[in-house]
């Protein structure tokens, strides 16, 4: 999907592959995946001045970080309202942009649920209504 580097949350950790990799820290870490408790360790990798963008639920906290020098955001949780309005007129006007995973059709509607549940998707999983 474009990204130079990535590390497998789920097979890696880390923090300590992104130390290893940049033992002078990181600028900046956009969060996809890991639970909002995770973070406070994450952020130790970032260097001075740095940010941490989440797009995860629940938003963590800011002030649950110790450094007042870390810029902290989150993006499209559902924690702050209005969030899925402006998911919906972006969806909507096309601005939203989606990567398809996987089509199915609504009798196939079920596997797409338990592949959603049980796999790591990558893209959305599109149930069609219609032929």
């Amino acid at each position: 999907m474009g990204a130079d580097e990535v590390i497998d949350y789920r097979t890696t950790d880390v923090v300590a592959e992104t130390s290893r990799r940049y033992p002078d820290g990181v600028d900046a870490v956009v969060n996809l995946a890991l639970p909002a408790d995770r973070l406070i360790e994450v952020s130790r990798v970032i260097r001075r001045g740095g940010r941490l963008m989440n797009a995860t639920h629940p938003a963590p906290e800011p002030g649950t970080y110790e450094r007042g020098d870390l810029t902290m955001g989150t993006i499209y949780s559902a924690a702050r309202p209005g969030d899925l309005d402006e998911l919906a007129a972006r969806a909507n006007d096309g601005s939203l942009p989606a990567a398809i995973g996987r089509r199915y059709r609504l009798a196939d509607g079920p596997r797409a649920y338990l592949e959603f549940v049980q796999e790591h998707t990558r893209g959305k999983l599109i149930v069609a209504m219609h032929a």
